[in-house]
């Protein structure tokens, strides 16, 4: 039986230590778009959260309301009953665009957060959080004319 020799492990080209560091590099790009992500999916789920909170303190404040106005219109004069039924139409109104307007605003905030984790993640500036959300996506094309 002939006993063949094993040749020598040969060492790998290159030199070892860029390549350990473009692993690093590489390593740290993946890492910190995980917590841009991550960043990013808890903005988002905040803005969820508001909305819900948004929705459940409006329904409160219209029962309230409305269960209100239904003991006064069933004690109401006929005169009275019209009045009051045009209080109901101007709180439904009113709080009809307050419910749109806080809407709006919760999805406005939502969007300057994303853009800030987006700004973030292209490695541009910190966003001013007053600035509206359109600016906010287009500033790095703005920038990038100039």
């Amino acid at each position: 039986m002939s006993t063949a020799s094993k040749a020598p492990a040969r060492p790998a080209r290159g030199n070892g230590a860029m390549a350990s560091a473009a692993a690093g590099a590489t390593g740290d790009l993946w890492r910190q778009e995980l917590v841009v992500a991550t960043d990013m999916m808890s903005a988002l789920f905040e803005s969820f959260e508001a909305l819900r909170e948004m929705q459940a303190r409006t329904a409160r404040e219209a029962a309230a309301f409305h269960q209100s106005a239904s003991r006064r219109l069933a004690q109401a004069a006929p005169a009275d009953a019209i009045s009051l039924e045009a209080e109901v139409g101007k709180f439904d109104l009113e709080q009809g665009a307050r419910y749109w307007m806080e809407m709006s605003s919760i999805a406005l905030q939502s969007q300057v957060k994303l853009g800030q984790c987006a700004m973030r993640m292209l490695g541009t500036r910190a966003v001013n959080p007053l600035q509206s959300a359109f600016d906010v996506w287009q500033s790095p094309f703005s920038a990038s004319l100039d």
